[in-house]
């Protein structure tokens, strides 16, 4: 709202209408909002919750009003969740954390509690998704990591074409390639010729069917060795298509 626009108004409006409007369009902010809300009393009783409050606990608001928050969430009643709570009852001060457990469910959620009439207000939103895609890289990092530290084992990557675009210096090692050397070429090309044929068509049924497969091939080495190995297979799988292939390679 334009400044001489809520000066007409304020001026026209009486302060009956002036009340009903500022309720309404405060109600209509919490409902439409992201986050859940909750407000607290200063006896942590609840006074008011949003529709995605609602949704969230499965409750409608008549049947949490008047409730403390330990009846909401008993597996939040600890009590360095107690003590920041009411840090912002006693401080008038903003605090912001991360939660998880059965009090959210299995999902994991940042908190921002404030200072709110009456008491303190609280927004959660869900970061569970976010949560787990840094779960998964740091898993991705941590399962490379392991592989590395047994000599043995290699890891692969490979685009939907089978063209090699993960190649660990431990692997160009093994065949003898230089890394450009191996960047231009598929994985079933380092493969004795007799077993290309096998090796492409298993490849193709793990990119079709998703399903992970361990293999036993020949590789050729630069210098003509041959290189029996196990292959782990798995499909790199976005939105229910499989983007390309992982493989993890150990010297038989």
């Amino acid at each position: 709202m334009s400044a001489d626009m809520y000066s007409s108004w304020s001026s026209s409006a009486s302060p009956a209408q002036s009340g009903s409007l500022l309720e309404t369009s405060h109600a209509a902010v919490l409902d439409h909002m992201a986050e859940a809300f909750m407000a607290l009393d200063d006896r942590m009783r609840i006074s008011a919750v949003n529709h995605v409050f609602e949704a969230m606990m499965g409750l409608s608001a008549s049947q949490m009003l008047g409730r403390t928050w330990e009846d909401l969430f008993p597996s939040f009643t600890s009590a360095v969740l107690r003590e920041r709570l009411q840090r912002v009852l006693r401080t008038r001060e903003a605090q912001e954390f991360e939660a998880s457990g059965d009090g959210f469910g299995r999902h994991r959620y940042s908190v921002h509690a404030f200072p709110y009439p009456g008491g303190l207000a609280v927004l959660i939103q869900n970061r569970t998704a976010e949560h787990e895609l840094r779960l998964a890289a740091h898993e991705g990092k941590a399962l490379e990591e392991a592989l590395g530290a047994l000599s043995k084992v290699m890891v692969l990557r490979l685009n939907m074409h089978g063209l090699l675009t993960g190649i660990g210096r431990d692997f160009a090692d093994l065949v003898g390639f230089t890394h450009e050397e191996l960047a231009v070429r598929r994985l079933t090309d380092l493969a004795q010729h007799t077993e290309q044929t096998g090796l492409a068509d298993a490849l193709e049924s793990v990119m079709e069917t998703a399903r992970p497969a361990q293999l036993d091939a020949t590789l050729i080495a630069k210098d003509g060795r041959a290189l029996p190995v196990r292959l782990g297979v798995s499909a790199i799988v976005d939105d229910l298509t499989s983007q390309g292939l992982v493989a993890t390679v150990a010297i038989a």
